[in-house]
């Protein structure tokens, strides 16, 4: 029998956002038979120990995450410099046939290992960048890499008009989400997030659930709380998401203090209550009566789909490349994003309509397009492209 294709991830952080649990899903997604996949980190965690507990081996390498104007202090970059020869050091031994990344601070580190022991490498752009991360991904990808994933048309497109000769080696992959546990509540299913609120089955609940991130749109989210509170006493909101990654991007934990002051001067009081992430989100997500996605501008935003299969509506702004993914679906408002009363009144509308219709009726192309399944396809299909071998 034919070896499977051995799948290197090399991950920057052990904490678990949406493009981590993106990254997971689609390892858990791959036809074992054909692919091993193997979970590189840079210190143990939450997302290595849940790599771990679905099988897949996992390889400690001492690099260290920073913003890349980090990466000039003569600390960070030798101890980079080291990680770079621990890696080329194990990808000699080990039977590695691609790599698969998503950041340019991970091609830095395997620029030199990859040029020396040609392996392919498919790299995922799952956010917009700024100047200097174009620029060095520029160089970079036409140096060392084979096929770039963006996962949404969006970030594609963006990306095209400001790279040169890489248009030939994109495609776009929207993220999967695991159906089996994103689901509708079943009757006689308990009630986790009101139990937790301490909130009665008559309390209307919209929910955000993000990590604290500027991107993410807060304080849209609460303005529009306030306006909603004078219309509808019946309603209590929740956010749900912590302060991730904090550690190497610093300016998430500024924004979440920014966004608590700001919570605190409005007066909002219990009417918005604030719960930190939570593993198992999809045992909440189901609870919501609304969920709001209020990013400013977001490359995919893997909650709306998420919501979505657990029968949940959604009000999202226009910015947000997961409405790509979603497309005709029942249960999808937009708002405005930045405009609180486009959100207010999405809100309420989608309200309205919940109360009035049957519970979201989820098609069958719908979840096929979401799915797990043809989410892990498409890459073996990439896998394929880069390695004929695989």
């Amino acid at each position: 029998m034919t070896k499977p294709a051995t799948i290197l991830f090399i991950n920057l952080y052990t904490e678990m956002g949406g493009n981590e649990v993106a990254v997971l899903n689609l390892a858990n997604s791959l036809d074992r038979s054909r692919f091993t996949p193997v979970m590189m980190f840079n210190r143990s965690g939450p997302f290595a120990n849940r790599a771990e507990a679905c099988g897949i081996e996992t390889v400690i390498v001492g690099y260290q995450t920073v913003m890349l104007h980090r990466l000039a202090i003569p600390g960070v970059f030798w101890t980079n410099i080291k990680a770079s020869r621990a890696i080329y050091q194990y990808l000699k031994r080990a039977d590695i046939d691609i790599i698969q990344c998503s950041d340019v601070l991970s091609l830095l580190l395997i620029c030199m290992p990859v040029l020396r022991l040609r392996i392919p490498v498919v790299y995922s752009v799952v956010f917009y960048y700024e100047w200097l991360r174009v620029l060095l991904f520029n160089m970079l990808a036409l140096l060392i890499v084979d096929k770039i994933v963006a996962n949404s048309d969006g970030v594609m497109e963006e990306l095209r008009r400001r790279v040169l000769f890489l248009n030939n080696k994109m495609t776009v992959v929207h993220n999967g989400v695991d159906t089996s546990v994103f689901r509708p509540s079943e009757k006689g299913e308990r009630d986790l997030l009101r139990e937790e609120l301490r909130e009665t089955a008559s309390t209307r609940i919209v929910g955000m659930v993000a990590r604290f991130d500027p991107v993410k749109g807060h304080e849209t989210f609460l303005a529009s709380a306030e306006i909603i509170l004078r219309r509808r006493p019946d309603v209590k909101f929740v956010v749900i998401g912590g302060v991730l990654m904090s550690d190497a991007l610093p300016a998430w934990k500024v924004y979440y203090e920014k966004i608590m002051q700001l919570y605190e001067k409005s007066g909002l009081g219990h009417s918005v209550r604030f719960l930190d992430h939570r593993e198992k989100i999809h045992d909440f997500m189901r609870n919501l009566d609304v969920l709001v996605c209020p990013s400013t501008r977001e490359a995919f935003g893997l909650v709306v789909p998420e919501a979505l299969a657990s029968g949940v509506p959604v009000v999202v702004s226009g910015g947000v490349g997961a409405l790509e993914a979603v497309k005709d679906q029942a249960g999808v408002y937009k708002a405005e994003a930045g405009d609180a009363e486009s959100f207010a009144r999405g809100v309420e509308h989608a309200l309205d309509e919940k109360q009035r219709r049957a519970p979201l009726d989820l098609s069958k192309a719908f979840l096929e397009n979401i799915s797990l399944q043809k989410y892990g396809k498409q890459f073996e299909r990439i896998y394929s492209e880069v390695r004929p071998q695989a």
